[in-house]
């Protein structure tokens, strides 16, 4: 916690012209959607999704598979199995992952990491 997950998921949201504020951390409602310059976006917190039958609850699996959306999420790492085996692979568009965090030390330095994941079919 701390480590600018939300900072960056605002900031992103701004870039993309979202316009109107961001509602900060998803974390209670689970799932933001804002319209931006470039269509639909949902801000999406995994932290309190302990399993596929919790993401299927509240519609988590239409935002990845269904909806011409971009997606932001946060806490992913909460549930690695959730999002990489039930979601990722079935996006149709390439996925940027971003992950912040302290980079040990104890101090306010952070470590950011950015992979970038294909579909299967542009491979």
């Amino acid at each position: 916690m701390g480590a600018g997950k939300t900072v960056f998921a605002n900031a992103l949201l701004q870039a993309f012209g979202v316009g109107q504020p961001p509602g900060g951390s998803p974390s209670f409602p689970i799932v933001h959607e804002y319209d931006s310059i470039t269509g639909g976006i949902a801000h999406i917190d995994f932290f309190r999704l302990k399993n596929a039958n919790d993401a299927d609850a509240v519609g988590i699996p239409s935002y990845f598979w269904e909806r011409e959306i971009t997606v932001v999420s946060e806490w992913t790492s909460t549930n690695q199995e959730l999002f990489e085996r039930l979601l990722l692979p079935r996006r149709k568009e390439k996925t940027w992952l971003v992950r912040i965090d302290f980079d040990g030390s104890g101090g306010l330095k952070r470590i950011i990491e950015i992979n970038v994941i294909f579909p299967a079919s542009s491979r």
